[in-house]
């Protein structure tokens, strides 16, 4: 996944220049240590699958499940129907797996909390267990405490660059709960200096070929 991530970097150096909404991340902060308490459990991973089994672990049969996923996609992704759980499924699996299904639609309330240039379409189609809001919607939430606080880094689809705002993110959200757990790889920064040096040295490789390709014309 470096040498995939090396590769962007090289091909499309305005990639560096992304950076964090610090307007919603303030939201999201704020969220998030207004509601939770000390009972509140940790989890931060690089793949989203590994929600399901936590929620699996802490769920009792019959059980309501009251789930507030902030993020680009809506993870109900192909058919619940299927045996393996990954990251793009794992919320219809939760309520549609015929094998080890943990909530009934009727149980849960799902809110999925997505940005202005998420693809939506098949979710209002398709999941009336489910609504869709913007990152406002969080203002508004009271009543409401974190029995579970599952953090993800989506190392596939976050350019590493990021990293170092996703550790300081997680310390200011888990180190103070009595209870949680970080995945080794996740708490430490992908862009070091050897990293950034790989994908210079590929970006210099694709200049010169391209100055080449201007002199052969």
């Amino acid at each position: 996944l470096d040498l995939v991530w090396s590769s962007r970097y090289a091909q499309f150096p305005d990639l560096s220049k992304i950076q964090v909404d610090f307007p919603a991340l303030k939201i999201i902060k704020k969220f998030i240590q207004s509601h939770k308490t000390l009972k509140t459990q940790g989890l931060v991973t690089d793949s989203h699958k590994y929600l399901y089994d936590m929620v699996s672990k802490a769920h009792k049969k019959g059980q309501p499940i009251n789930l507030i996923n902030i993020d680009h996609h809506h993870d109900c992704y192909g058919s619940g129907q299927l045996p393996e759980i990954d990251c793009g499924n794992w919320m219809i699996q939760m309520v549609e797996n015929r094998y080890n299904r943990l909530v009934s639609p009727q149980d849960i309330s799902y809110t999925w909390i997505k940005r202005e240039d998420s693809d939506c379409e098949e979710f209002s189609k398709r999941f009336n267990w489910g609504k869709s809001a913007s990152i406002d919607y969080l203002n508004s939430v009271e009543g409401f405490t974190i029995d579970l606080l599952f953090i993800c880094r989506s190392g596939v689809w976050s350019p590493p660059h990021l990293d170092k705002q996703f550790i300081k993110f997680v310390e200011e959200m888990v180190y103070d709960l009595p209870f949680y757990h970080i995945q080794p790889e996740v708490a430490e920064t992908r862009y070091t200096d050897k990293f950034v040096n790989n994908f210079q040295i590929e970006l210099e490789f694709i200049k010169m070929a391209h100055e080449q390709m201007k002199t052969d014309e």
